[in-house]
């Protein structure tokens, strides 16, 4: 399903028309809240978003759902640079409303900035699990990984002290004889985003209930920060990344792994086929591009929310095989698909067999 792109005329109250039952469920339900309320004091809340969407799409593909998801992270990071002890999880709608109102009144520019270049760079080790599951229980080769879109790229260092619950629930289920072992750092790590890493940034991407867990971590994930400067890259993924950096030209087509997680369903068909194309030119013939993303059963991009951990292997420099699901996430243990922040109960794709015959036939 093609994602649903904002056109530059589009009414500010089509973009936020959220579903209810959404709005109620959601974690920012008291930031919407907020915002809410100050839009109905004043129109120029919608003219600012509405100015700074304009110039947004002007250099970044953006899909309907990726606006929503973004407009509340400018806001907490500029509270984030004004009182890093304040407790973004417990404000209200009343206290949101009263931030709102004064943000967009006296720091209106840092915000339209904000909006008009930032793309989302939530941060969660989880995310490289799938690396693990292939190279431990399918016993392939992990040595130089890629990761698109990743923002930070500090994931799978971070790896290398954790063995997750989640590797046990789906080990368990298949009855497989594999002791879950800590990712071991690749011989080669790189990582791709549009923007330049700012840790304070990632930290306002989280959701509400985790920024006070990653303030707690700062001096950790600042060192990894600082550790991992020679392996990241600024650059659009939605057009050739050799051209726009000619010295990217060394690592073209070395790559075991490139990982991407919950991109594709930001983007526009346009931008995701760029993007596809970046990632055949990275990968070694036979490489696997591990792609998490709103799929439906048959592995389909959809808008459904039903997160599964797709891989594909390079067949030659235009073409990867079909997909194949290596993982289905969900948020209960009766399978209830949920929003992928939500998605705490891990099961094994149904390509299951499949996939290990193609990893066998890679080797």
């Amino acid at each position: 399903m093609t994602a649903e792109v904002i056109r530059p005329t589009q009414d500010f109250s089509d973009i936020l028309n959220i579903p209810k039952d959404e709005l109620e469920d959601s974690v920012w339900r008291n930031f919407w809240g907020g915002l809410y309320a100050v839009r109905e004091e004043s129109p120029n809340i919608a003219r600012l978003f509405q100015e700074a969407l304009v110039n947004r799409n002007k250099f970044i593909p953006t899909s309907i759902a990726n606006y929503r998801h973004l407009i509340p992270r400018p806001f907490n990071y500029l509270l984030l640079q004004e009182d890093l002890d304040i407790e973004i999880d417990r404000l209200s709608a009343i206290d949101w409303q009263k931030h709102i109102r004064r943000i967009t009144t006296t720091k209106s520019r840092e915000l339209s900035n904000l909006l008009e270049t930032k793309t989302l760079a939530v941060f969660n080790s989880k995310r490289y699990l799938p690396i693990l599951f292939l190279r431990d229980m399918l016993g392939f080769n992990t040595n130089r990984c890629a990761d698109l879109g990743c923002s930070v790229n500090f994931g799978f260092t971070k790896l290398t002290q954790i063995t997750p619950d989640a590797f046990d629930t789906i080990v368990n289920q298949l009855d497989h004889n594999t002791t879950p072992q800590p990712l071991d750092v690749p011989e080669y790590e790189i990582g791709f985003d549009y923007q330049q890493r700012d840790l304070l940034w990632t930290q306002a991407c989280y959701f509400p209930q985790y920024i006070q867990h990653m303030r707690k971590k700062l001096g950790e994930l600042e060192d990894v920060y600082q550790s991992q400067n020679n392996h990241f890259e600024a650059v659009d993924l939605t057009k050739n990344i050799v051209s726009q950096k000619p010295s990217l030209e060394e690592i073209i087509g070395t790559m075991d792994v490139v990982h991407a997680s919950l991109v594709f369903y930001l983007l526009d068909e346009e931008g995701r086929k760029a993007f596809t194309d970046n990632a055949l030119r990275l990968l070694k013939e036979g490489g696997a591009f591990i792609q998490t993303d709103m799929f439906d059963p048959d592995l389909k991009l959809d808008s459904a929310r039903s997160v599964r951990t797709v891989v594909k292997f390079k067949e030659s420099d235009y073409k990867f095989s079909h997909g194949l699901e290596l993982i289905e996430y969900a948020h209960s243990a009766t399978k209830d698909h949920g929003p992928s922040d939500s998605c705490n109960v891990w099961y094994p794709g149904k390509d299951w067999n499949e996939l290990k015959k193609s990893v066998k036939n890679t080797e």
